[in-house]
């Protein structure tokens, strides 16, 4: 998740404040310096060495330079700067260095709201018998889809380095997801199928969701990442089926060609669904359901 208010904080001094202060944290150095509460050192360098893996990858392709730092904290430590769902992974690309937050407990909003485990036995039989076929537990599959929302805030950096930082905030969110999505489709293709197959796990029903268009969630972005994040949720799922519809047939390809059509520009969300069907055609029919 990206938003210029991710922290919820009133300045900038308040943000520079959070990364003077994630100096008193044990760090790890590197590409991606990493910050972590007290006896995280082990998850800190699993997804340290997860995101530099993403980071190196793409940058074959996009030879970017940006300066990114992560944290993972317990819920008693994040709660000592901001007020966020806790287990929501964002990014904050507004402030210097970049900083990713990922969730130190594999708990919180996510796993104990979107995918509760408590709610289990509601999940589509056609997930679990995917979930058999791959041999992971549903337990399993839930704490590593948060992990994975990672990449998708690795994608979050990558679009602001390219020059596509003015997107609609829906186009920003699924640009994000397609990156991830092109990264583990290619380098992890069981994590890409279980991306893929939590797409079909919406325990509200969706006549409940507030909102519900593209358009809705363009003026309503903040409200709804942090104050309903099932109605959020559901948003980057409908974004995830229409990647992987589109990452089918145009690969990386589609990112190159993004750059070329919105790369500095500051489209309006009807500019914007413009270009994209005369550009691929396949976005005609989705974007008539939102």
């Amino acid at each position: 998740m990206e938003d210029n208010n991710t922290l919820q904080m009133d300045s900038y001094s308040e943000n520079q404040s959070l990364r003077t202060a994630l100096q008193t944290y044990p760090q790890l150095s590197g590409q991606v310096t990493t910050f972590y509460s007290s006896g995280g050192a082990e998850r800190a360098k699993n997804l340290k060495n997860f995101i530099e893996e993403m980071m190196n990858d793409y940058k074959q392709y996009f030879p970017v330079q940006f300066d990114l730092h992560m944290m993972i904290l317990k819920e008693d430590d994040l709660r000592k700067f901001c007020d966020v769902p806790y287990g929501l992974p964002w990014i904050d690309t507004d402030n210097k260095p970049w900083l990713i937050c990922m969730p130190f407990e594999q708990a919180g909003v996510i796993v104990g709201g979107a995918l509760a485990l408590s709610q289990q036995n509601q999940v589509p039989q056609q997930v679990n018998d995917k979930l058999n076929d791959l041999g992971v537990s549903y337990e399993t599959a839930s704490r590593l889809y948060v992990d994975l929302i990672g990449f998708h805030e690795v994608g979050h950096a990558f679009c602001a380095a390219l020059g596509l930082e003015n997107l609609n905030p829906w186009f920003a969110e699924f640009m994000a997801t397609y990156f991830c999505y092109g990264f583990i489709k290619e380098k992890y293709p069981l994590y890409a199928t279980i991306w893929y197959e939590f797409t079909n796990i919406i325990f509200k029903d969706i006549s409940c969701f507030q909102y519900k268009t593209l358009e809705e969630l363009d003026n309503h972005y903040d409200e709804v990442g942090f104050k309903d994040p099932a109605n959020y949720d559901w948003y980057q799922k409908q974004f995830s089926k229409m990647v992987d519809e589109i990452y089918k047939t145009e690969g990386i390809d589609f990112i190159h060609n993004v750059i070329k059509l919105f790369k500095d520009k500051n489209p309006s969300t009807i500019e914007t669904r413009t270009l994209l069907q005369k550009n691929y055609p396949q976005f005609e029919n989705w974007f008539n359901n939102y």
